[in-house]
């Protein structure tokens, strides 16, 4: 990607509850100061996301753009 994001993980993964069957939640932050933070597509981002961890190895990638 050619955006600089942070990425945050969440949830079971990091409050100790996981395993090794869980899922892991993960969070793309750019921030709202960066010059293109206005200028991106959200979604596709997270689905491009998505593919480069499919394309790592990782199995069952469900890339959501917004939380349940």
């Amino acid at each position: 990607m050619s955006l600089p994001f942070e990425v945050k993980m969440f949830g079971s993964t990091v409050n100790g509850f996981g395993s090794d069957k869980s899922d892991l939640d993960l969070c793309l932050v750019l921030p709202s100061t960066h010059p293109r933070a206005a200028d991106f597509d959200a979604a596709a981002v997270v689905v491009e996301a998505g593919a480069l961890l499919e394309a790592a190895g990782m199995a069952e990638v469900c890339a959501r753009v917004c939380v349940r």
